[in-house]
């Protein structure tokens, strides 16, 4: 397991309500490119199903708000809001999805938290972990319930990736773009840090990271896993390609690939899995391109298993709450710690 602790058993269950046949009533809290390029279609989708009904639309900017309920059939019915204030009191609301900034997510959250309503939370969810505490206590103190937005754990090909983490040797694995900003890379770079905890079934214990702006620039994490297996992962924001995949090395000679596709839905990367034994391939599959690109990536899979939660009234329950979140979070600390003191490296201690 990735979490260290579990903040479930404390926090109470969101009411009775919400397992109600009624569709559940949604926000949009950030109407910029990730709420229009991947939520707005998602959303449209439930609402077609009537499972959710988007009440508002908060933004700083109005505009913004006002094309995201305009673009495609929209949310017309949508009341929007510069506010988030002023939205969490005018509104009866089961939910508030929280699409704003690294810096902003907690902050957001919290504000919906204290208003009684849970958040489906963008990552990263935390930039430390005196962020991410703010959050468990307020769910422990009966506030709203956090679901942590990691899509790539929801990747349909790759669920049924399940070997005991007991079996595992090494982890590898690559995050690169072609034209990203290295000191904002890290919040990208949280992604193959998340996946290779969450598919190798095993939290990271100690690593080391370094952060190299010379030749290619990159981050370089090193480290071990609760199982043993070392752990080795590289992020390099301006590459001379694009890439992002894990290599699970088993002690038995298998080895399974997970290749991830490009964020953006329109790209031509796809998503794929390989299984080898030495230079034996005995599996190698693709996700179809005829289907759902956001449905390939995990991000519709990720918001229907929390809208199914919601309705089902039983948030509290899912495994991609907070308490799944703590070695993310800290390794993305360490990571902002190395570009503050312009370090070469940075030693997290064993947990």
């Amino acid at each position: 397991m990735i979490a260290t602790h579990d903040a479930s058993s404390a926090a109470s269950p969101l009411p009775s309500p919400c397992a109600a046949a009624r569709p559940l009533r949604i926000a949009i809290i950030g109407c910029g490119h990730i709420a229009r390029l991947v939520y707005l279609p998602i959303l449209l989708n439930h609402v077609c199903h009537g499972e959710v009904t988007v009440a508002a639309l908060c933004d700083v900017r109005r505009e913004a708000a006002g094309a995201l309920a305009a673009g495609g059939s929209g949310f017309p019915d949508a009341r929007i809001y510069p506010d988030a204030r002023e939205m969490l009191r005018r509104e009866s609301l089961d939910a508030a999805l929280v699409l704003t900034s690294e810096t902003q997510n907690t902050a957001t959250a919290r504000l919906v938290q204290a208003a009684g309503v849970a958040v489906y939370l963008e990552k990263p969810p935390a930039q430390d972990l005196q962020e991410l505490a703010s959050m468990t206590e307020a769910e422990k103190r009966g506030e709203g319930l956090v679901y942590a937005a990691f899509n790539r754990r929801h990747v349909p090909l790759f669920r049924d990736i399940d070997r005991p983490a007991s079996l595992l040797a090494r982890v590898r694995g690559v995050l690169a773009r072609t034209d990203r900003a290295f000191d904002t890379f890290l919040f990208t770079g949280i992604h193959l840090v998340d996946s290779a905890q969450y598919f190798a079934r095993s939290g990271l214990v100690d690593w080391m990271i370094h952060c190299e702006r010379n030749g290619t620039a990159r981050w370089r994490l090193s480290g071990r896993l609760e199982c043993g297996a070392s752990c080795e992962l590289d992020f390099i924001p301006a590459g001379p390609r694009l890439e992002e995949h894990l290599i699970l090395e088993y002690r038995d000679g298998s080895v399974r690939e997970l290749h991830f596709p490009d964020p953006d839905p329109a790209s031509a990367a796809e998503v794929r899995l390989v299984e080898r034994r030495g230079d034996t391939v005995e599996r190698d599959v693709m996700s179809p391109r005829e289907g759902d690109a956001l449905d390939r990536m995990g991000y519709a899979p990720a918001f229907g298993r929390f809208v199914d939660h919601l309705r089902r009234g039983d948030l509290a329950g899912s495994p991609h709450r907070l308490a799944s979140c703590v070695r993310d979070t800290e390794v993305l600390a360490d990571m902002q710690a190395c570009l503050r003191n312009r370090q070469g490296a940075t030693l997290a201690g064993a947990a």
